[in-house]
């Protein structure tokens, strides 16, 4: 059984850089259906149209069908195939754009993006999403900092694991993403590989009153062409001279929880100082340096 949603939306969006701001707004009509949450075989489907605005004649369609594959007292694991169809105008900075550095007036096309996902879920198992993607029509800044509309269709594959490991009381928390463009030009500014993980020992101790967690922040890409920033245009911009990545950003944390508390402290970027050279996620700017953070939160109940 389908629970429908109709409506119309109206919103207002701001394209802002450090030179102007423009404020626009949309309508939209939209349409919303989704089966029970608690059914076997799930499914879902979302539209909207733009009626008027900025993205006047632009559409959004996503379609979901899933399974419950497993399911028991202690764990669900779920299988959704999702896709969607996007079609928008390029934002309007792309298009219309005039200041001391920077003067452009374009008519680019709509551009379109394919999305199509197979996603596992199971918290006993692991979480795992393969996608894949194509751009139509897509827009960037290139090397020289103006807006450029390709011709060639961009093919993308994309997969995302994530896997919570325990040993006693030690935990890993694990994501690997995978990333690679498969057709097209890569102006994307992705690293082939990136995994975050968290590795920790955690217990309650003090008689169970109190929930502690102690451990490691580990970030790492592998070597990728990352886009650079251009603070003028607020915006990032494709180039290709400069690698950034193969390099370990470790973060240390104690956190624990008593009642109705919770501390955390951290320490950014332990190993800073530690290797040779510049530490950069973004070319040009240096990530910051060893730093010391504290954090309280306190839940008051009546």
């Amino acid at each position: 059984k389908f629970i429908p949603k109709v409506g119309i939306r109206n919103e207002t969006i701001a394209f802002e850089t450090s030179e102007f701001v423009r404020t626009f707004t949309n309508t939209s009509a939209y349409l919303y259906l989704k089966s029970n949450s608690k059914d076997v075989l799930r499914y879902a489907f979302q539209a909207s149209y733009f009626i008027d605005g900025y993205n006047s004649k632009n559409y959004k369609v996503q379609a979901l069908i899933g399974r419950i594959i497993f399911d028991s007292t202690k764990f669900v694991s779920k299988l959704d195939l999702i896709g969607s169809v996007i079609n928008s105008n390029p934002d309007y900075v792309y298009q219309h754009y005039y200041s001391n550095h920077f003067k452009w007036e374009n008519n680019f096309h709509e551009s379109q993006t394919i999305n199509l996902n197979l996603r596992f879920e199971s918290k006993k198992l692991l979480n795992l999403t393969v996608s894949l993607t194509k751009m139509i029509n897509y827009v960037y800044l290139d090397t020289s900092i103006a807006p450029v509309q390709l011709s060639k269709d961009i093919d993308l594959i994309s997969g995302r694991l994530n896997k919570l490991f325990h040993l006693g009381n030690f935990h890993l928390d694990a994501i690997l993403v995978y990333q690679r463009v498969m057709k097209g030009k890569d102006v994307l500014g992705l690293p082939e590989l990136f995994t975050r993980n968290s590795i920790y020992w955690g217990k309650l101790v003090f008689k169970k009153a109190m929930d502690l967690q102690i451990g490691f922040d580990v970030l790492y890409t592998t070597k990728y062409y990352g886009l650079s920033y251009q603070p003028s245009l607020n915006a990032f911009y494709f180039q290709s001279s400069k690698k950034i990545g193969a390099y370990p950003a470790i973060d240390f944390f104690v956190n624990f929880k008593l009642r109705q508390a919770r501390v955390f402290f951290k320490v950014d970027h332990l190993n800073y100082g530690l290797n040779s050279g510049k530490y950069e996620f973004v070319p040009g700017y240096l990530i910051p340096g060893r730093t010391f953070r504290f954090g309280l939160s306190w839940l008051f109940i009546n």
